[in-house]
C-alpha cells in the first residue's frame, strides 16, 4: 500500500474543510427568508446562540458545569487506574472480583445510570 501524495492530503484536507463551511452558507441562503418557528434562519440561530451561552451565562453556567465535568471526569479515572493496577497485582483480587467485572461489562451503561442515581443520588 502506497502513502498518500502531498496533492492528496491536500485535496482531502481541502474537503474537510470546504465541505463544511459550503454546507453552512447553503443553509444560511436557503433559510434566509424563513417565518417559520421551527426552522428559523441560521442567523437567528447563530444571534440567539451568541446571546445565551457566549457572554452572560458563561461564569454563571457554562463553567461550573465544566469544571464539575472535569473533575468527575479525574476521580473516575484516579479510581479506575487505582482498583485496575490492584487488581492487576492481586491474583486473589482478581479472581473475587471477576464474576462482579464480567456482570457489569455485559450490562448495557445506560442501565447503570438509574442505580447510580439511586445509590450516589442527584445532589
Amino acid at each position: 500500500m502506497s502513502t498518500p501524495t502531498r496533492s492528496t492530503r491536500m485535496t482531502g484536507l481541502g474537503l474537510e474543510v470546504t465541505v463544511p463551511v459550503l454546507l453552512l452558507v447553503a443553509w444560511a441562503v436557503l433559510s434566509h427568508d424563513s417565518e417559520s418557528f421551527y426552522f428559523p434562519p441560521l442567523t437567528d440561530i447563530v444571534r440567539a446562540f451568541g446571546d445565551t451561552w457566549l457572554f452572560d451565562r458563561v461564569g454563571s453556567d457554562v463553567v461550573p458545569s465544566l469544571s464539575r465535568l472535569f473533575a468527575g471526569y479525574l476521580i473516575a479515572v484516579v479510581a479506575a487506574v487505582g482498583i485496575g493496577v490492584a487488581l492487576g497485582l492481586s491474583d486473589t483480587a482478581r479472581r473475587m472480583a471477576d464474576p462482579v467485572v464480567q456482570f457489569l461489562r455485559a450490562v448495557p451503561p445506560p442501565v447503570l445510570i438509574p442505580a447510580g442515581i439511586l445509590v450516589l443520588g442527584v445532589g
